[in-house]
């Protein structure tokens, strides 16, 4: 039978607490639902018994919702903010003058959510962020190469 994982436990007191049960209680329960469990201990109940332990505390009004996680992603306020027609044909010159390595996934798009957490700036200050970014990548690598040649 398939052992408890790790994330049914927290989810079990998650709701034990949001619930607001006893210890001794919430061992109590689980003393009397489950046969396996002797000492009291969610550490004890098998996969399946923790999944049905879990849907039994929903119903007593517990819930999970994940934690909203902050957007990193900056939004142009005007169209003065958007990224120039300059910036967008240096970006595209500076890439195109980068050897992108095999191991680098999707090239320039894959070196913007890395730099800015996006694949393609939304700001002239991202832009302009991402431009330096690709000059000072530029200039390693032709250092590299004149290190070689």
């Amino acid at each position: 039978m398939a052992e408890i994982i790790r994330k049914q436990i927290q989810l079990i007191h998650i709701a034990k607490n949001q619930l607001g049960m006893a210890t001794e209680e919430y061992r109590a329960l689980l003393r009397e639902r489950y046969d396996s469990c002797r000492t009291g201990s969610c550490k004890e109940l098998s996969y399946k018994d923790a999944s049905d332990f879990i849907d039994h505390l929903k119903s007593k009004g517990a819930s999970f919702k994940p934690k909203p996680r902050p957007r990193k992603r900056t939004k142009a306020k005007s169209l003065a903010d958007f990224p120039t027609e300059a910036q967008k044909e240096k970006i595209k010159a500076l890439a195109g003058d980068i050897r992108w390595d095999r191991g680098q996934r999707l090239g320039l798009r894959g070196f913007s959510m890395r730099m800015l957490g996006v694949g393609w700036p939304q700001t002239t200050g991202e832009a302009s962020k991402l431009i330096e970014h690709l000059k000072h990548m530029r200039a390693s690598q032709q250092r590299k190469g004149a290190e070689r040649g």
